[in-house]
């Protein structure tokens, strides 16, 4: 068994990328938990970005605030709402595509979420029947 080959100091002021080159149990800690910040990371830049890009539509105050409305209004009721249906209700152009493109977001990242959650459920259960 690979016993740690640093002294207490060099331990507690370390990176941990080096102590997880030195220390065998630690270095599994940090492999996974630097995959799960880099996939952070990732998500968030590319979860903002694509908003950005959306509300980039939306160009004044009403129109914001209007989406918003919308945004609320259909969480409120659990339903989404399709570009037919706010046309009809009078709202802009600008707004309707912000709206879609904001729903598509949060639905992919549900989405995402749910097969993140399946995976790691199954890797659970697959260690338990070994």
């Amino acid at each position: 068994m690979e016993q740690p080959t640093l002294g207490l100091m060099n331990y507690i002021f370390s990176s941990p990328s080096r102590i997880a080159s030195k220390v065998q149990r630690f270095r599994l800690f940090w492999r996974m938990a630097d995959r799960a910040m880099n996939m952070l990371t990732k998500n968030r830049s590319y979860y903002a970005r694509k908003l950005e890009e959306a509300m980039a539509f939306v160009k004044n105050k009403a129109d914001r605030q209007v989406l918003y409305d919308v945004l609320l209004t259909g969480d409120a009721e659990g339903r989404e709402y399709t570009r037919q249906e706010l046309a009809d209700d009078g709202i802009s152009d600008n707004v309707i595509e912000a709206y879609t493109r904001i729903r598509r977001l949060m639905t992919r990242a549900f989405f995402k979420k749910g097969a993140l959650v399946y995976e790691i459920s199954n890797m659970t259960i697959r260690k338990k029947t070994k």
